[in-house]
């Protein structure tokens, strides 16, 4: 005879994993879901940010034209200023003597004028440093492209395994490096370890692959 309370329990027991099934499947389907929406944002922004640095790089030699032009305005300036200096003296020295005869006692000198204005700069424009500078931003929005565009198809090749159920190690890698991308990425990559690693989710990606190498065993011996 069937014990009832053993029919009981077994079919409690098996609610209670179809639920859990369902869950973890519910569960497994937002997260590829945000890692295709993850991956659109890594597009978008890599994007604006390579777009900014390099425009920023081109700036840097109008910018140090600009400053080049703003220093020989000042050099011209400052030997301007000399100039006229120099051509001062002699009319004030010939005044200083005939107030020196006509005087009965002589007079302090003078305090001497202050020096002229010199350039900010040297007599060389500042080239190799903005040049230095815009090759830093050329290298920096080299490497953004590359790392934004790796992790986005990390993310959507991350999203294809988690659909088929397969490659579950991958998945965790690039929930890892989703870590490094606050907030969004490291958000993801939590929910993602929590949901991955789960022994039931396990089982579902174990599940799969029993079930690929029982269809290419068939087919072999077929």
């Amino acid at each position: 005879m069937v014990d009832c309370g053993e029919v009981g329990s077994v079919g409690i027991s098996a609610f209670a994993d179809d639920e859990a099934m369902n869950r973890d499947q519910d569960h497994l389907k937002l997260l590829g879901m945000f890692h295709y929406v993850h991956a659109a944002l890594l597009s978008c922004t890599t994007s604006f940010g390579v777009v900014y640095m390099g425009f920023v790089a081109a700036m840097m030699p109008m910018i140090a034209s600009e400053i080049e032009a703003d220093a020989a305005r000042q050099r011209a300036a400052a030997k301007q200023a000399e100039v006229a200096a120099e051509e001062e003296e002699p009319s004030e020295s010939v005044a200083g003597q005939e107030e020196v005869e006509d005087a009965p006692l002589a007079t302090p000198p003078a305090p001497p004028a202050p020096p002229p204005m010199t350039p900010p700069f040297g007599p060389g424009p500042p080239e190799a440093i903005f040049s230095m500078i815009s090759s830093m931003m050329y290298g920096m929005g080299a490497v953004m492209l590359l790392f934004g565009f790796s992790m986005a198809f990390a993310n959507v090749y991350a999203a294809r395994c988690i659909a088929l159920r397969k490659h579950r190690t991958i998945c965790l890698l690039t929930a890892g490096f989703n870590c490094l991308n606050t907030p969004f990425g490291l958000i993801l990559g939590v929910c993602s370890f929590l949901v991955l690693l789960r022994p039931t989710v396990e089982d579902l990606f174990d599940r799969r692959l029993s079930e690929q190498a029982a269809i290419v065993d068939a087919d072999i011996i077929d």
